[in-house]
């Protein structure tokens, strides 16, 4: 008997995370629930430079995934500065084209936080 019961809660659960897989909501009750979430690294290599981040949540992967192609007109920008180049960022860049910069050797990346003039000025 404990078998068949073991068979079919099994069958049952299978059955349910196979429906929570097909909508987005779903999809995040089951990140939430597996807790999984705030243990995911990934290292990215862009133009011989690695690249790791941290990804607590699902818009961090599908970013992280996505890293090459999301932005690549603003990528080519960045890959065609010259050495040296000085870069001011006034907070209005993606996080993951600002750690590109600040791992690039020919930029001298510059962070303007306006936030903190806004709040203090």
């Amino acid at each position: 008997m404990k078998k068949i019961i073991k068979i079919i809660i099994n069958l049952f659960s299978n059955f349910f995370v196979f429906m929570l897989k097909k909508s987005n909501f779903g999809r995040y009750v089951l990140d939430e629930i597996s807790g999984s979430n705030n243990r995911r690294e990934k290292t990215v290599v862009y133009n011989n430079i690695r690249l790791k981040f941290y990804i607590p949540n699902r818009l961090s992967y599908y970013r992280v995934n996505t890293f090459n192609t999301k932005e690549p007109e603003t990528l080519n920008w960045i890959d065609k500065f010259e050495k040296k180049t000085t870069f001011w960022d006034v907070g209005l860049i993606s996080d993951f084209i600002a750690v590109t910069l600040q791992k690039n050797e020919n930029v001298r990346y510059l962070l303007l936080n306006l936030q903190f003039l806004t709040l203090n000025g």
